[in-house]
C-alpha cells in the first residue's frame, strides 16, 4: 500500500522495460484516479490509475510498471 504523494516523482517504465516518465502528480477523479506523467520528450500523459494499466509499484526502486495505452503514451 502507498499514498499517492509518495510516488510523485516515481519513474514511470513501460512492462518492456522503456523509461517514459515521472509522475508529476495523481488526479483524484470519478471514476478512477489519473497518474500525470511527464513523458522523456517533455509532454503530458494521464494514465488511468487501474491495474489494467499500472501494473506494479515498486516503492524500493521508485518506479511504476504500467502497460502503454495505445494513443496517449
Amino acid at each position: 500500500e502507498y499514498y499517492y504523494t509518495d510516488i510523485i516523482g516515481y519513474n514511470v517504465i513501460s512492462e518492456s522495460g522503456e523509461n517514459l516518465g515521472i509522475i508529476e502528480d495523481v488526479l483524484d477523479r470519478p471514476p478512477q484516479d489519473l497518474l500525470v506523467v511527464r513523458l522523456s520528450g517533455g509532454d503530458e500523459a494521464f494514465i488511468p490509475l487501474v491495474d489494467e494499466f499500472v501494473l506494479n509499484v515498486d516503492q524500493e526502486e521508485g518506479c511504476v510498471v504500467v502497460a502503454p495505452i495505445e494513443g496517449l503514451i
